[in-house]
């Protein structure tokens, strides 16, 4: 019976990992903000991130809904959900890099 609890967490865990939630701009630039990696490179300050992703959030939930701009869609929250997730020197090595995206 020792393995129940395990199992419990388990199940937690992949509950949790298919029901992410995508992470707000707020978030995203937050973290960016923290990330000495990416303050090194040409980086806008918090504000001015958390602007101009939430004007490209703003234009992703404008499109007309069809299999092209739900692709982009998926590839935007997929970009946050990234960044969100990964290191400071991940993000700063590009792992999330994404060249079909505008690059705030």
């Amino acid at each position: 019976m020792r393995t129940l609890p395990a199992l419990v967490v388990a199940l937690a865990v992949a509950t949790t990992a298919c029901n992410k939630v995508t992470p707000t701009c707020r978030a995203v630039c937050r973290k960016l903000s923290r990330c000495d990696e990416v303050q090194a490179a040409d980086y806008v300050t918090k504000e001015e991130c958390r602007d101009l992703c939430e004007v490209q959030q703003e234009y992703y939930d404008r499109l007309e809904d069809d299999e092209e701009t739900e692709a982009l869609f998926e590839q935007w929250n997929d970009w946050k959900w990234c960044t969100e997730t990964s290191t400071c020197e991940e993000v700063g090595d590009g792992i999330c890099y994404d060249e079909d995206l505008y690059a705030f």
